[in-house]
């Protein structure tokens, strides 16, 4: 069944794309009603587990098209690694299992001491992360496209 693309599925595609960010406006609030500067640590959420997203395909797998459901996969797992790679701190890759957060390649990005809009400056002008980010938010197209409009696009 073919439905168009919109700016809604548009919109859904990008969410796709930072779904594992989205805790860090929750836990940015937060910080701010107790009056906490600095870092917004939201690697230490359940948002950055494997078992999450992978109960989420499960789910999606119910009415999505089987690449749709691999291609999720690919994205949030790909944007785990990314944020275990990408960071300091890692990401809780055996949770529920063990709390402990893993970085896979530990990059000392926020060694600098930026945080906020000056942190998101400094790791955007660096290449390596800007092309994966990049990749992860067209991915994420992909999969809505996939999901909404299968006919559009195919995988053998």
């Amino acid at each position: 069944m073919y439905q168009p693309i919109t700016p809604a599925t548009l919109g859904v595609a990008v969410g796709l794309s930072l779904l594992p960010d989205l805790d860090a406006i929750w836990v940015r609030a937060s910080q701010r009603r107790r009056g906490i500067q600095g870092r917004v640590n939201h690697h230490e959420y359940v948002s950055h587990t494997p078992a999450l997203y992978l109960i989420a395909a499960l789910i999606l797998a119910c009415w999505a098209s089987w690449q749709s459901v691999l291609l999720f996969v690919a994205l949030t797992l790909g944007h785990l690694a990314l944020d275990s790679w990408a960071t300091d701190d890692g990401i809780m890759w055996l949770y529920p299992f063990r709390r402990q957060q893993y970085a896979l390649m530990p990059q000392p990005i926020h060694g600098s001491g930026l945080y906020g809009k000056e942190f998101y400056k400094h790791y955007y002008s660096l290449r390596h992360f800007l092309v994966a980010e990049v990749t992860l938010a067209i991915g994420g197209l992909i999969v809505t496209w996939m999901t909404f409009a299968p006919g559009l696009f195919y995988l053998a």
